[in-house]
């Protein structure tokens, strides 16, 4: 008994320890997403953002013009995002060659009548197993409009 207890161990172990390496990385990327956000490396959120949201929003030009001009808006209102806490995702899943994982994450907001905490989930989606990620805020997905599959986000 102890030796199939020991085999299923050794079995098991590198298939946790990948799963984990993998949650991790996945932690790891959306942080500096949200990194980028905070510190208004705008460049770099869009390269975390997945392609088809980019391209929805008018390309990378636009989008980075939106990104500033909604911070601005934002500030001349009083509101800051003052902190994005990203903890750690699911396990990931596998769809149709697909890598995707649900993240949780926390953002604290300071407006002029205090501070607001949002919890909220992203989606983080690697089409090379794992390699790079982008992520899409699961609060602008809607089920009926959206859809994801290996090749392409579908909206």
């Amino acid at each position: 008994m102890k030796i199939i207890a020991l085999a299923v161990l050794l079995a098991v172990g590198p298939v946790f320890g990948a799963t984990n390496d993998l949650r991790q990385t996945v932690r790891q990327e959306a942080q500096k997403c949200a990194d980028a956000l905070l510190a208004g490396n705008y460049e770099t959120v869009i390269g975390y953002t997945h392609p088809r949201i980019v391209q929805l929003m008018g390309g990378k030009g636009p989008m980075l013009d939106t990104l500033k001009r909604g911070t601005k808006d934002m500030a001349a209102k009083g509101v800051a995002i003052e902190k994005i806490a990203i903890s750690v995702p699911l396990d990931p899943k596998t769809s149709d060659g697909l890598l995707y994982a649900m993240i949780p994450e926390t953002m604290t907001i300071k407006a002029p009548g205090g501070t607001i905490t949002k919890e909220n989930m992203m989606v983080g989606l690697s089409y090379d197993s794992g390699k790079k990620w982008v992520f899409i805020d699961a609060d602008a997905l809607d089920r009926k409009s959206t859809r994801l599959n290996s090749s392409h986000l579908v909206i």
